[in-house]
């Protein structure tokens, strides 16, 4: 079984826009929405200026939510006109944990992660995971946050360009949104009328995590011997005083318009990996894998535009000395012959994406996004599996309420230009809004391949399918 890092990718942006149709919250953590909720909070009921409340010391309050849940999904991959037998993606049990402590403007969060999951050869492991760990401060101008906290500043629901600091976790593939890897670092947010200034700082930087099956190596028509040899190379940067990430983004709000400049520097959070084949004799003959580190500076703004139920989302970004993932063609020795590997180079990448977020009926969704990039610098032989370009996403939601429960039907559909591959899924979910707060979701995945690549849109070959099931109880 093989499923190759953009399939993955695209299965986690699937997931992330169901979650963001079927949950009644702000993804994004505006800071502008944050001040007027934080402000209105303390206006109300007790906390009005000269009640008993604003003379007395505040009362410590502790708070404990989470969910438990169960995760299998299942991968059926077609080999030529039949499919293979189902095998196991995930078969996992969990719990989610969010603990927070409360004291005046102070509080102390923590989030953290337990799972039992059963491989496809039935092997159980157990897994704890801390989720975020950190202490927050708030005025009504200012938001600190100090210690392991995630962070999102993308307008977008999929194509989130501006999210400099999120590592997406590939081995999650069964959750309802994509996993943020939190950082360790300090983070501000000025506030002066509509006007918001944030700021992070991350001392230490630590990477993905090491490489994975992705060789990111093309073998020619000849095939390595059975001796073949592979070595991995991850050697994260030291802990030094330029090795660090930090960014700041300005806000300006105008209602119905938010529009934010950014910029960052620090290493870059895309997994990069170079390969060489090294060739000592017919019987010893190895592939070397390197992770690749790399210090960038981008630039750019995002913006947000509401008229009505209709969104308008707009993000664009220049990366500086970008990594770059180049071919490099080599010709070995019998019987290796002609082979290729990955080498990497840096230039300037120009990307965006627009979308927009569309309310047109009551309980009904239509989001479409867009995303592309430009290379000013002609440069050939570029890997073009490791890039984020000419690719669309559509999905339509539709919310039945009924007494107790609340149907959401999600049809959507991924298109990569580049690949020539088409992306299809629906997703149903079940939510009980009882008490026992339950939901119960199936999701069904239908990838294509063109058949060739002059072909049209509609002339497909059916590859993979993919089941899942989603059942978890919130507290």
């Amino acid at each position: 079984m093989e499923i190759t890092k953009s399939r993955v990718s695209i299965f986690l942006i699937l997931f992330a826009i169901g979650f963001a149709f079927s949950e009644d919250e702000d993804p994004f953590g505006d800071p502008f929405d944050q001040l007027e909720e934080e402000q209105s909070e303390v206006l109300e009921g007790d906390d009005l200026p000269g009640s008993e409340s604003d003379i007395q010391s505040p009362r410590p309050e502790l708070q404990l939510s989470g969910e438990l849940g169960y995760l299998p999904m299942l991968y059926i991959e077609k080999n030529d006109s039949s499919y293979n037998y189902p095998v196991y993606l995930s078969n996992q049990v969990y719990g989610n944990f969010d603990l927070s402590y409360s004291f005046g403007r102070t509080s102390f969060v923590a989030r953290f992660q337990t799972s039992v999951e059963t491989d496809p050869e039935k092997v159980k492991s157990f897994d704890f995971s801390l989720q975020e760990l950190y202490l927050s401060y708030h005025t009504d101008y200012l938001d600190l946050d100090l210690g392991y906290f995630t962070n999102e500043w993308s307008v977008m629901n999929v194509y989130k360009l501006t999210d400099f600091f999120n590592l997406v976790d590939y081995s999650t593939l069964m959750v309802d949104e994509t996993n943020v890897e939190a950082i360790v670092g300090i983070k501000a947010i000025f506030y002066y009328e509509n006007l918001s200034l944030e700021s992070i700082f991350v001392p230490l930087y630590y990477g993905q995590e090491p490489i994975n099956e992705q060789f990111n190596s093309l073998i020619g028509s000849a095939l390595y011997p059975a001796g073949f040899q592979v070595s991995q190379s991850d050697e994260k940067p030291s802990f030094t005083l330029d090795h660090f990430q930090a960014a700041i983004r300005l806000g300006i709000s105008i209602s119905p318009f938010d529009l934010y400049f950014l910029y960052y520097h620090g290493f870059s959070n895309q997994l990069i990996n170079s390969t060489e084949t090294v060739f000592e004799s017919p019987t010893d003959i190895s592939l070397n894998i390197t992770r690749e580190y790399k210090i960038i500076d981008a630039l750019g703004f995002s913006t947000s535009f509401e008229i009505l139920s209709l969104i308008l989302n707009v993000e664009f970004i220049a990366t500086f000395k970008a990594p770059l993932v180049i071919h490099e063609a080599k010709q070995l020795p019998a019987p290796i012959g002609a082979i290729t590997d990955s080498a990497v180079t840096e230039t300037t990448v120009l990307q965006w994406s627009v979308g927009v977020d569309w309310e047109f009926i009551d309980n009904m969704r239509l989001v479409i996004e867009y995303t592309d990039l430009f290379l000013p610098e002609d440069i050939e032989d570029v890997d073009e599996s490791s890039l984020w370009g000419d690719t669309i996403f559509g999905a339509l939601g539709i919310i039945v309420p009924l007494n107790q429960l609340e149907l959401t039907l999600i049809e959507g559909a991924v298109y990569d230009w580049a690949g020539h591959e088409f992306t299809m899924i629906s997703q149903f979910r079940i939510d009980f809004l009882n008490s026992l707060k339950a939901s119960l979701s199936f999701y069904y995945f239908d990838i294509f391949n063109r058949t060739d690549s002059t072909s049209t849109l509609f002339k497909y070959l059916e590859k993979d399918i993919i089941l899942g099931l989603s059942l978890k109880f919130s507290f």
